[in-house]
């Protein structure tokens, strides 16, 4: 049996409403060379049933259903059967442009490199307005060739932010670098994907919107728990800073890494708009900063929270008088 070009890896938990259209957006796409990796991460609604009366339609479908362990868990039992000479992951509730495949693949292919990137448009799940659109950073410069750390150690986490479901892999190389998601409920892209940038000889960047990200989903893991996410994410970064050290990578990447795990604490900090949960953040930041080995890194971090929150705290006081 010939195994297929691209395997798309798609972790489903919940996500009834919308999955008829993420699996519509892969099965049409232009390029047809594909499987389809639907991993059933323990969905309670209907979501094990609009999968399975999609794969009696297309047999490029295979499902695996399993517990419910996160997407960072799914991703992996995906990768474990994956086939396809390249991999891409789509979560069950976003989509694809038609042409997605297709492009991503030239482009990574033409290049032989390890890694392709696109850009993403974000819109919200209740209005459908465009939240965001990503583009590269002013900076960047190889926006028509290949790159790898060695072009930007000081800015290299900032050229893209850890979405997998806007890239392509190959496959052989994740698995000879032994790169996995991580197991945690939340934050569980950001390892996988920085620690494919940092190992990577060549990655291509496709500049063209060809996914679409829904937001404000009510169910999402990153609108509940907001200890957990802080804490997930100093579990996930120490992982990271760990890789880099085995490496001999976490003095060239110091920079780049402590602004993006700034920016990634930032993220949920954002969405704080309650005055005890702005001051409990501080706190939280003490918890779990000692997971993070890096002792500067750490010190930089709590140093501009505690900046952060003094200035948020304040602007919440100014609104209440």
């Amino acid at each position: 049996m010939t195994k297929p070009k691209i395997s798309i890896i798609i972790p489903v938990y919940n996500c009834k409403k919308y999955l008829g259209r993420c699996i519509d957006s892969v099965i049409m796409q232009t390029f047809n060379d594909i499987e389809i990796v639907c991993v059933n991460d323990g969905s309670t609604d209907a979501s094990s049933q609009v999968l399975e009366e999609y794969a009696k339609r297309d047999s490029r479908i295979r499902i695996i259903h399993q517990e419910n362990s996160g997407a960072g868990c799914a991703r992996n039992a995906g990768l474990d059967i994956a086939q396809g000479e390249y991999i891409q992951f789509v979560d069950g509730d976003d989509y694809f442009d038609i042409d997605f495949v297709k492009k991503l693949y030239g482009k990574i292919s033409a290049t032989d490199s390890c890694i392709a990137f696109c850009n993403y448009r974000m819109f919200d799940d209740k209005t459908n307005k465009t939240l965001h659109v990503s583009n590269l950073p002013d900076f960047f410069e190889h926006s028509d060739k290949t790159f790898s750390l060695k072009d930007y150690p000081d800015e290299f986490f900032q050229i893209t932010d850890p979405n997998v479901w806007k890239g392509m892999w190959k496959l052989s190389f994740i698995k000879k670098n032994g790169i996995r998601f991580s197991a945690t409920k939340s934050v569980n892209d950001v390892f996988f994907v920085y620690a494919s940038l940092v190992a990577a000889d060549k990655i291509v960047f496709f500049d063209e919107v060809l996914c679409h990200y829904r937001s404000n989903i009510s169910n999402s893991v990153t609108t509940k728990n907001m200890e957990e996410n802080f804490k997930n994410t100093f579990i996930v970064y120490s992982d990271l800073y760990k890789y880099l050290v085995g490496k001999n990578l976490s003095n060239i990447c110091k920079k780049t890494f402590r602004r993006r795990l700034y920016d990634s604490l930032e993220y949920y900090f954002c969405k704080l708009e309650n005055r005890n949960d702005i001051k409990r953040t501080f706190s939280m930041i003490l918890k779990y900063a000692n997971l993070l080995q890096a002792k500067r890194i750490r010190m930089y971090i709590i140093w501009k929270f505690r900046i952060s929150i003094f200035l948020k705290s304040f602007k919440q006081t100014d609104k209440i008088s």
